[in-house]
């Protein structure tokens, strides 16, 4: 069959379009609830992917983080044999390592817990984190700057392509319209309060308890 919103052809047996989010099983006699809830309502997609690779990449971030302190601190007394002004600079890019995944940790668990609790808030964290992000690694091009920087430059670009790519899916997006309820999770934006606001795939009230 069509589906008749964004005239994609779908099997006849399909609840609601993988395309545009449709629902194509009519309300139940109580006038409220659906005779299942539709699947935007519940955690999934990119909106899944995103929350829960954040936590996975938080991981291995730490992990990193780690691995490199623990050489870091054995390098130090080399390059203070060397330059004590560079051993300086490298103590202190170590201090802001541990600082910023810190912080990210702090900032990812908070708007993914959020995300599970359909928090509007959520977004504005992620952007919060996503500044704090882009400023740190600028502060380490510089502070390190003595030891090479093409690999933290393309790092900082492949960032700032990836919060653009979000930016544009948490923008567009039907899935997180529905799963949130309502626009607040954009107006509550720092840099996408004006944007305007997908139509949601399915505006009846969803509880629990079908």
């Amino acid at each position: 069959m069509l589906c008749p919103n964004c005239s994609k052809w779908l099997p006849g047996d399909t609840p609601y379009c993988d395309g545009c989010g449709h629902d194509f099983q009519p309300a139940t006699s109580e006038g409220t609830n659906e005779k299942y809830p539709h699947p935007y309502h519940m955690l999934g997609g990119w909106l899944a992917f995103f929350a829960y690779s954040q936590m996975v990449a938080l991981v291995l971030a730490g992990i990193s983080i780690l691995t490199s302190l623990s050489r870091s601190l054995s390098l130090i007394p080399l390059l203070r044999s060397i330059d004590n002004s560079m051993a300086t600079s490298f103590v202190f890019a170590t201090v802001m390592s541990v600082v910023h995944i810190v912080v990210i940790a702090f900032l990812t668990i908070k708007y993914f817990l959020m995300i599970k609790n359909k928090d509007a808030r959520f977004f504005r964290y992620f952007e919060i984190e996503a500044i704090f992000g882009v400023c740190m690694s600028v502060a380490m091009l510089i502070v390190l700057r003595d030891f090479g920087v093409g690999s933290r430059v393309g790092s900082l670009i492949l960032g700032v392509i990836g919060i653009f790519l979000w930016f544009n899916y948490f923008s567009n997006s039907v899935r997180v319209r529905t799963y949130f309820g309502s626009d607040e999770y954009l107006r509550r934006s720092i840099f996408l309060k004006n944007v305007r606001s997908p139509e949601p795939a399915d505006t009846r009230p969803y509880t629990t308890h079908m």
